[in-house]
């Protein structure tokens, strides 16, 4: 079953509709893109009053927000990490005034955190390690800063199999690190991945 869009003037499956109660055959008369395209047009020239009202709306339903909030990031997991990661490797200046913001103000947290991190490390290194394994891994980290260096992006001492991952863990230690981009540390996150 097909019906016109009154908007685009196209014939399209019905299932390209929207449900209308209100409507003769129960579907709203502009397709779903044509909706879609009208509500950016309208989001766009009444920005900063619609952004205004969801503010004000959140801070009075503070639960309910939280609610849809964690129910959006659910539902659509990968597409909010995916966009995360990216904002973040296309705004790195806002990210390096942010990361300042917050260790100025969170001080106590971010030293928990810094604390938390070495003990993890500590954890992770094996006792085994000889002389030369570290001497190893203070090379690998000088290989990191001279290559950030040279090539002007920011490159991280990662763990090939993370240190607290969810299905293994490895050690810190010389055959588990890789210099690799910011980028793909990124996206990589606290998974076993491969380098391409």
């Amino acid at each position: 079953m097909s019906k016109e869009c009154t908007k685009c003037a196209s014939a399209k499956s019905i299932s390209l509709f929207g449900k209308d109660k209100t409507t003769k055959d129960g579907y709203k008369t502009h397709c779903k893109e044509c909706r879609k395209k009208e509500s950016v047009k309208r989001y766009i020239a009444n920005k900063d009053s619609i952004d205004l009202q969801n503010k004000l709306w959140a801070s009075n339903n503070e639960e309910r927000a939280k609610e849809i909030k964690s129910e959006y990031y659910n539902r659509n997991i990968d597409k909010v990490k995916s966009s995360s990661v990216e904002w973040k490797i296309n705004n790195p200046e806002a990210i390096k005034r942010s990361n300042s913001k917050y260790k100025s103000t969170h001080k106590g947290k971010v030293n928990f955190n810094t604390t938390k991190r070495r003990k993890g490390i500590s954890e992770r290194t094996p006792k085994w390690l000889s002389e030369l394994d570290y001497f190893k891994i203070e090379c690998i980290y000088d290989r990191a800063s001279e290559l950030q260096e040279y090539f002007g992006i920011d490159m991280h001492v990662d763990h090939i199999i993370p240190l607290h991952g969810k299905t293994v863990s490895g050690f810190h230690c010389p055959k588990n690190l890789q210099i690799v981009p910011a980028e793909y540390n990124l996206k990589k996150s606290n998974y076993l991945m491969e380098v391409a």
